[in-house]
């Protein structure tokens, strides 16, 4: 059989390989030898008309023989006094390397004949653990000598997960999710994710990828444990970092068609991660850690981070794209759905905070007021926070609109039905914040924003009203048309649309004013006015979605509660607001078209929101 002398001939190069001892030339010989006869053999094994691929799951024998002389060899790699941490290690020399490299791929290629070959050489996985352990060290991994071996390792693993439950459950369990206690068996596939080789990236993104895919008790894991969340913060991070590479080679952002293998493949993983409901948990599980109390002062609380960032990136790029295979398991509804459900309570959150530290800051008009209040204002805490908060709201408005697309298409999907119940939720929580303001209304005078952040704006759409308001005031509309020719005096000799103010390049007192709060932010630790782009522009949107329904085929219960959302929005002060937006804005590019189709929907139907509208018509004397 020919398979059997293909055995035998590494075998018998492996005894001679390993006797070889004294003389380096000898060995330089030997390398040759078994490096041409690999080659050959890994050549032979990756045909798809192979005799040695069509006869080895009927020779397990063979296979584990193999096993075990690929996987001695791919170990010779290790230094002999690798294990002593006092003694110098001494790098193998080039030829042995490649030999282990050869090897592995061999053996990659061997595992593709089938299952059982898979189990046989998994089997065999001791010997070659100390190998993965060495190459992915940290002076290893980035080191070029053993980028080929570390690369054809990553390959293996992925070839033998590809369709094996069983190797998917111990590799995760093994290699990915281990316990603490374990002996650091858990960061093997987060080491391989710190090489900067994009083959092994590839590979090893594929074995987690069919890992998720083969279970949703490892989705789930993927999404929750804490062991488990560097390796989703790593992988995030290549994302970005391959995006932001393109990007800059393009000279502009890449479309999803256009993404890279790396950033491809990182894309499906998530993908599927987010059809299968798991969005929510793993916004949760990045959240960043609260200080210990025992902290040292003046270390900020972070409310988000980069890694949310991305995912939310990622999550709104699959809404975008039809949110293809969502669904719902178990016992996961759209009334407990926790991608729903995190979305919400975090948008929240984090518009509260946004608008709490600007609401306190120092009033331009009275530079000298330094109360105690504002005193506190750390403006490091919402770093980020204005970026994520328009992510969240391009979220939440793409997947409505989802929602509204298929009921057009006659459609009902999974997709569609958490889209209903994300906007189903948005109203109900309004309903709740109307019923709220007007208990508290008929039994407090609340004259400040602060007293309706503690008291009412607890809800979304609350949150959302009362952040548009602030930010509004802290950053008014800044005009496009530019003042190429002031005045001396201070005012602008060009001719600008009534209700407009300069940009930055203009002298507008206004503008000076939305200047120093900027400059007071910055001064407290906080973001320029370019991290609030978009800001004013979102919020109106989620305010005009929420508020729309269809006349001639919306039902009784919808324009109900759109008629709460309607009275919540004019109770909060937020109607003036939107009208105030029907400005041109440097920062947010067309919030005049969508805060025109915003107050049409406030309207609609309304007639306590026409008639306040109605008073600022022009009197006539």
């Amino acid at each position: 059989m020919v398979a059997a002398q293909w055995a035998e001939d590494v075998k018998a190069l492996i005894d001679s390989a390993s006797a070889a001892g004294a003389g380096a030339a000898g060995e330089v010989c030997s390398a040759e030898v078994l490096n041409s006869r690999i080659q050959s053999l890994a050549a032979d094994v990756a045909r798809s008309d192979s005799k040695i691929r069509m006869e080895m799951p009927n020779n397990p024998q063979l296979a584990e023989q193999l096993a075990r002389a690929l996987y001695t060899l791919a170990a010779r790699t290790i230094p002999e006094n690798e294990a002593n941490s006092k003694g110098k290690t001494e790098a193998p020399p080039a030829s042995v390397v490649q030999t282990s490299t050869f090897a592995l791929r061999l053996a990659r290629n061997i595992v593709t004949c089938g299952s059982s070959i898979q189990d046989i050489f998994w089997q065999q996985t001791d010997r070659l653990e100390p190998l993965l352990f060495f190459v992915t060290a940290f002076a290893q991994v980035h080191d070029e000598v053993y980028r080929p071996l570390t690369r054809a390792a990553a390959q293996l693993l992925s070839n033998l997960a590809m369709n094996n439950q069983n190797i998917q459950e111990q590799i995760w369990s093994r290699f990915v999710a281990g316990k603490a206690s374990d002996s650091s068996g858990s960061q093997l596939s987060l080491r391989l994710l710190a090489s900067t080789d994009h083959t092994t990236l590839v590979a090893t993104v594929l074995l987690l990828l069919s890992c998720c895919r083969g279970s949703q008790n490892r989705c789930h894991d993927f999404a929750t444990s804490a062991s488990v969340r560097p390796l989703l913060e790593a992988l995030l991070d290549i994302f970005q970092q391959s995006c932001r590479d393109a990007q800059t080679e393009q000279g502009q952002s890449v479309a999803l068609d256009q993404l890279d293998e790396l950033s491809n493949m990182i894309y499906t993983l998530f993908s599927h991660l987010f059809a299968s409901g798991h969005f929510g948990l793993m916004l949760r599980t990045l959240t960043p850690s609260a200080p210990e109390e025992e902290a040292e002062e003046g270390i900020p609380r972070i409310l988000v981070n980069n890694s949310q960032r991305t995912l939310l990136g990622l999550f709104d790029a699959y809404i975008h794209s039809g949110a293809e295979g969502y669904r719902i398991d178990g016992d996961v509804t759209g009334a407990s759905s926790p991608d729903i459900e995190v979305l919400l309570a975090s948008f929240t959150s984090l518009c509260i905070h946004l608008q709490s530290v600007v609401a306190r800051l120092p009033d331009p008009s009275n530079p000298d007021d330094t109360s105690s209040e504002q005193l506190k204002v750390d403006g490091r805490t919402i770093i980020g926070v204005p970026q994520t908060i328009v992510i969240m709201v391009q979220c939440m408005v793409e997947w409505i609109m989802l929602s509204s697309k298929e009921i057009a298409e006659a459609s009902d999907s999974n997709a569609h039905t958490a889209g209903r119940e994300l906007l189903r939720k948005l109203q109900e929580q309004a309903k709740r914040g109307l019923d709220q303001h007007s208990r508290v209304a008929n039994t407090e005078h609340m004259s400040s924003p602060s007293d309706e952040h503690i008291g009412l704006a607890q809800d979304p759409i609350g949150a959302t009203v009362v952040l548009l308001r602030v930010i509004a005031a802290a950053f008014p509309a800044e005009s496009p048309f530019k003042n190429t020719a002031p005045s001396q005096n201070g005012h602008s000799n060009s001719a600008l649309p009534a209700g407009h103010v300069l940009s930055h390049t203009g002298t507008s007192s206004q503008n000076e004013q939305a200047s120093r709060i900027a400059s007071q932010l910055q001064a407290a630790g906080g973001p320029g006015k370019t991290a609030f782009s978009y800001l004013k522009r979102e919020l109106v949107r989620l305010i005009g979605v929420v508020s729309f329904v269809e006349p001639r085929t919306g039902s009784v219960d919808e324009k109900e509660a759109v008629r709460h959302v309607q009275d919540y929005v004019r109770t909060l002060d937020g109607l003036l607001v939107v009208l105030s937006m029907t400005q041109l804005d440097e920062l947010n590019p067309y919030i005049r078209e969508h805060a025109v189709f915003t107050l049409r929907n406030l309207l609609a139907g309304n007639q306590a929101n026409q008639e306040l509208i109605a008073q600022l018509r022009k009197v006539e004397e």
